[in-house]
């Protein structure tokens, strides 16, 4: 059984609005429905899905990871930095051709920069996830699932 709670248009508000000031974004309209699970991550579906007669349909689980909501702040998925990424100012550390081969085998980055908790990765014009900033490193968050085996 899926427990996922639709954001109302004052939550997902909230939300979108945590987004733009976290990451520095100015403009930002997701024309998505957003759920949130008991573990508050955030999935994010098409408003079509509504259209959809599922009274008769097992679903196993519903829309993209989008992210997870902490105390400290908005941590992006993969795909969420992606979506979030091209439009972020702020808290967007970009690697070079050698830290991203590092990143997606799981370690993580040592950096001069300062940023606030959560930061986006970024190498060229791809997004490679979310890292959590401390001590002048950026902790990589890659599920194990995710990463590159060497």
């Amino acid at each position: 059984m899926i427990n996922l709670k639709i954001l109302n248009s004052k939550e997902k508000k909230k939300l979108l609005d945590n987004i733009k000031e976290q990451y520095g974004v100015k403009k930002l309209d997701l024309d998505y429905v957003f759920l949130r699970n008991n573990d508050n991550k955030i999935f994010i579906l098409s408003n079509d899905f509504a259209k959809l007669d599922t009274k008769d349909i097992r679903i196993n689980s519903l829309g993209l990871y989008f992210a997870k909501i902490h105390p400290s702040g908005i941590r992006l998925s993969i795909e969420g930095t992606q979506i979030i990424g091209p439009l972020a100012k702020s808290n967007v550390l970009m690697l070079n051709d050698d830290e991203i081969k590092l990143w997606v085998r799981g370690n993580d980055i040592a950096t001069d920069k300062k940023f606030s908790i959560y930061v986006i990765i970024r190498h060229n014009n791809d997004y490679f996830g979310s890292g959590i900033y401390k001590d002048g490193k950026v902790r990589n968050m890659i599920s194990k699932d995710r990463l590159i085996k060497k």
